[in-house]
């Protein structure tokens, strides 16, 4: 009885052992054969993207080549069509004439008629001498002169301000209108106190018609007591008289 039981046992044992080297040999195999895939398919891979690759290359060349515009030029059939071609490619549009691009050339005589034209409704100042020389003066002398001014316009003319150059010159003028045709006077009085030498006086005249601003001018010299006489003098010797 014992005999048989120990058999048993070791029949068992044997079987066990059997399948399970059947079974280690087997999954063996299954690796290896995993292990094969796996290398076909690293073999595969590069000659699979290379392929695509060139697939993609030749589309592309396609697609550029089918959307590269082909600009043919065209040939005139006969030699006496070719400068007729030539004539209407390099010809230039005729630009269009509009007021805007007519440029008419305009001479003094217009700009003064247009000037005439806009200041003809207004007063305007006519001075008879805008220019005064006063000669020489003895340091401390005063000198008067009374500037004529004419409205010659078809408005009343309003003076409404005279400024001098310096507090030497002093003016005088009348706030009242002048109508057209008649005068009125701008009198200047320069002072020589302490000035000498050459003298040139500014006065700016402000009206209400044309021209707005204008200017009088007063030149001369100034000389001293001492420098006057021994100019006297020697105009005397030459046998000069002022």
């Amino acid at each position: 009885m014992r005999f048989l039981i120990v058999l048993l046992i070791l029949i068992t044992l044997s079987l066990t052992a059997c399948q399970s080297h059947q079974n280690h040999n087997e999954n063996r195999e299954t690796a290896h054969a995993h292990t094969d895939a796996a290398k076909a398919v690293d073999n595969e891979v590069p000659v699979v993207e290379a392929k695509y690759q060139e697939e993609n290359t030749e589309t592309m060349t396609e697609d550029a080549a089918a959307e590269e515009p082909t600009t043919e030029a065209s040939v005139p059939e006969t030699i006496e069509e070719a400068p007729k071609a030539i004539v209407e490619k390099e010809a230039d549009p005729i630009p269009e004439l509009t007021e805007k691009s007519i440029t008419i050339p305009t001479t003094k005589a217009d700009e003064q008629t247009t000037t005439n034209h806009r200041t003809s409704g207004l007063a305007k100042a006519t001075v008879d001498k805008k220019t005064v020389e006063f000669g020489t003066l003895i340091e401390g002398e005063k000198f008067n002169h009374k500037f004529k001014v004419t409205n010659t316009g078809k408005e009343e003319l309003l003076i409404e301000n005279v400024k001098t150059s310096c507090g030497c010159t002093a003016a005088n003028y009348s706030f009242m209108p002048v109508p057209p045709g008649e005068s009125t006077y701008i009198e200047i009085e320069f002072d020589s106190k302490d000035k000498f030498g050459s003298q040139r006086k500014n006065i700016t005249v402000t009206t209400n018609g044309y021209p707005r601003n204008f200017k009088l001018v007063l030149t001369g010299e100034v000389m001293t007591q001492k420098q006057y006489d021994e100019r006297q003098r020697r105009l005397k010797e030459l046998g000069i008289t002022e």
